[in-house]
């Protein structure tokens, strides 16, 4: 971390030091935050397809256990970029909450493939295709899962020093939508090729007397109570940076798991006095990151060079790979320098909060 990239002539880091320009802005770029949950941050989806209808992760942390259990009612878990797609989408829901004829927890779904674009190709509304395949797909699966939390936490017994008191927290299960009427795919035969189409609705949807579509007469998406208040506690990320890397999950968890732990070890010097410095070995990392790479230095040497592209957009982030006396390094991370985070980033001048229906506590 010690060598800052060359600049000149690299349009990815021509675009980071962009970004490190824009973070002293007053402007919307600076103030736009994706929102993701702080359960299934630390235990994302698989990266792959895989089998089965259901995948259990345990997540270490200080002296927390955290147990999340994915299950399906359909044929398929989410994974890889499924995750990124649904932390947009929540977010974007999050955002428009407040402003007028929007759905309560929820999107039109003319607001979720124009959303798409951001981050994917554009589909061609209308004329179906391979990218109306990838979205509706993604939503099946989203609209399909179950997620169940265990959290267990050992503390000292308040009376005998030797004894150790474990407690268990089973949570609600949790459901990502609560409802949706998606278009259906339909094949048509021209020639040889099979082509999916878009379905059209017999009837336009109605309009209410606000000029919005009717929820029943609509496409549209309705998020589940239990994940939103699961979004109570939600981790607030900058945008623009994470964008960057959402066509990489591995990359993207990665990067949000510093900005995260970042903050976490900036409030525990600061706010409790405490050391600001956290050490996960190599294989909590990969379990964080969902790695299956059995090619541990190839994998290191991939974080390291996301962690030099940081440093470029992020140049008061402490963070490297240590080895000690073993062969598997350990990734420290220190409270940033004079505090500055990307966890609802700070300038001068520029308070960052969240909306009323977030909680700060525990953060």
């Amino acid at each position: 971390m010690k060598n800052i990239p060359q600049i000149a002539g690299n349009k990815r880091y021509e675009k980071l030091a962009q970004l490190y320009e824009q973070r002293t802005y007053s402007g919307e770029i600076q103030q736009e935050l994706i929102y993701v949950p702080k359960a299934l941050l630390q235990a994302p989806f698989p990266p792959k397809v895989i089998g089965g209808d259901s995948l259990t992760r345990t997540i270490v942390d200080f002296n927390e256990t955290m147990k999340v259990k994915y299950t399906t009612i359909g044929n398929q878990l989410p994974y890889g970029k499924d995750f990124i797609y649904f932390v947009n989408l929540v977010s974007q829901t999050l955002r428009g909450k407040r402003q007028q004829n929007r759905l309560e927890r929820g999107l039109l779904f003319d607001t979720v493939v124009s959303f798409t674009t951001d981050y994917e190709p554009a589909p061609s509304y209308g004329l179906g295709g391979l990218n109306y395949e990838i979205l509706l797909g993604r939503l099946e699966r989203l609209r399909n899962l179950r997620v169940l939390i265990q959290r267990s936490k050992v503390e000292e017994h308040p009376e005998d020093k030797n004894i150790d008191i474990e407690t268990v927290i089973n949570d609600p299960s949790l459901s990502v939508m609560e409802k949706s009427r998606l278009p259906k795919l339909r094949n048509s035969n021209k020639g040889d090729q099979v082509t999916p189409e878009i379905r059209p609705a017999k009837k336009g949807p109605r309009l209410t007397q606000n000029g919005v579509p009717g929820k029943e007469d609509s496409y549209y998406i309705i998020f589940d109570e239990s994940l939103w208040k699961e979004m109570d506690d939600a981790i607030p990320l900058w945008a623009p940076l994470m964008r960057l890397y959402q066509d990489k999950l591995m990359r993207w968890v990665f990067v949000a798991q510093l900005c995260w732990r970042s903050y976490r070890c900036d409030v525990a010097q600061t706010r409790y006095g405490q050391a600001g410095v956290q050490s996960i070995s190599f294989n909590d990392l990969k379990q964080w990151l969902g790695s299956e790479d059995t090619n541990e230095t190839r994998l290191r040497e991939l974080l390291e060079q996301v962690l030099k592209e940081l440093q470029i957009v992020w140049p008061e982030v402490r963070a490297e790979f240590k080895t000690y006396h073993k062969k598997k390094p350990d990734l420290v991370i220190s409270r940033p320098k004079d505090g500055i985070h990307l966890v609802r980033p700070r300038q001068p001048g520029l308070p960052f909060s969240l909306p009323p229906m977030f909680s700060t506590s525990n953060r």
